[in-house]
Parts: C-alpha cells; structure tokens; sequence
C-alpha cells in the first residue's frame, strides 16, 4: 500500500517527464548511424593516400578501421545549472574463430556540455576528445616455395602472424536532440563531427624488411541514435 498522498504522487510523476534541472543520465549512443569518413595516411612526411567514405551500421561499428561510430555507454553528471560532465566508453571483439582475423576495438571519450530544457525536450550542446582504437591479428602464410614443378614434393611457405594497430585522436562536436518517450526515458537524434587531430597505424615486422609505421588522420561526420535513462 502506498502512503503518499496523490498530489505528491502526480508530482512525481510529473518531474519523471521534465528534462530541466539536476540529472545523472545513463545513456546507449551511436545504436544507428550514417557516416561520412575520410583518412589520410603519411609515411615519414611524404604525402600518402587519402580515402573516403559513406556508411550505415545499425548496432555495430560500421567499419572496423573507424571505431569513432560504434556504439558506446554513456555516463553524464548534470548540475542544477544544466552543465553536464560525462563521457562515453564503447568495447567490440569479433573473430578469432575459424581462420577468421581477431579484431578488437575501443573507444573513450569524455566530454562537457550545456542542456537547454524545455519540459519534454532538451538540446543538449556537447563537446570534448575521442579517442579510438583498433587492433588485428591473423595468421599467412608465405607463398610455396617450389610448385607445379615439385610435383607432390611442394614445400609451404612460413606460417606467420600479422598484427594491426591503429589509433587516432579527434576533436568531437556531439548536439543531440532529447525527446521524452516516457517517464525517464529520453531518445536522443543529433550529430556527431569528430575532427581528426592524428594518429599511428603499425604493422610488426612478418616480411624481415622491418615494421611499417604510418601517420593516420582520421575524421568522421555522422547522424546518431540513442537511448537514455535518466535518474
């Protein structure tokens, strides 16, 4: 049996849909998105290639060089002045299994920001630093080094192991949208502009003509969905 009174109940039920004022949000971000990339890659100074690109992924990652767009845990303090105080946290691992590459990725990214409520929506002006992260490793084998002429005396090629990393830095610009859905829950829409700072991909040295280092500049532009709680 509940012992408060029916105006403080509504009361309560009131403040559940109201968006202004002190808040912790726990958040899912990132759950869709459609990205535009680019990336530039040098090698000792001199101009390397440049790529680009246009990517929708529901769930997931959408490539798993750009670690910028998977989904992500978002964690956000806001003060009875509407600033806000957080950062998200985002962690994928796939293959492994089946002659298939082990990939893993992460991302970190904490942030500051400015909520601007009116009741049952908010414009939630954000900002801070990403930092993405992505790594591979699979076997190759080098080629035979005798073939059709060696008949069924063929001798393989070594058996080696190739890892790939890559990390990169960027400045993010991430406005969202907040629209209550229910008491307590809020979908987010808005964009995401990571600015690329920098980077490093690396390869180890599996050829015995030494690791390859290249600087990587990677920026992504994306429209996101998410989820929040708010408490």
């Amino acid at each position: 049996m509940s012992l408060a009174h029916p105006a403080q109940a509504e009361g309560v039920e009131k403040d559940g849909w109201k968006l202004a004022g002190e808040h912790v949000v726990l958040s899912l971000e990132h759950l869709a998105t459609l990205t535009a990339w680019r990336e530039t890659e040098t090698w000792g100074g001199d101009s390397g290639g440049r790529t680009w690109g246009v990517e929708a992924s529901l769930l997931t990652a959408n490539s798993t060089r750009r670690s910028m767009t998977e989904p992500r845990v978002a964690f956000d303090y806001v003060s009875p002045r509407e600033l806000t105080l957080g950062g998200s946290v985002g962690y994928v691992r796939s293959g492994g299994k089946q002659g298939k590459p082990d990939d893993t990725q992460y991302v970190l990214a904490p942030r500051i920001g400015y909520l601007i409520a009116f009741d049952r929506i908010a414009i939630w002006l954000r900002g801070g630093l990403t930092l993405a992260s992505w790594s591979s490793t699979h076997e190759t084998r080098d080629p035979p080094l005798c073939e059709d002429e060696c008949g069924d005396e063929t001798t393989y090629g070594q058996l080696r192991r190739v890892t790939q990393k890559r990390r990169t830095y960027s400045v993010t610009v991430d406005p969202q949208l907040l629209v209550c859905l229910a008491p307590r829950i809020a979908l987010s829409v808005g964009i995401s502009l990571d600015e690329g700072l920098g980077g490093t991909f690396s390869q180890n040295d599996f050829t015995g003509y030494g690791p390859a280092v290249l600087d990587v500049t990677s920026s992504a532009y994306a429209l996101t969905t998410g989820i929040s709680a708010i408490f």
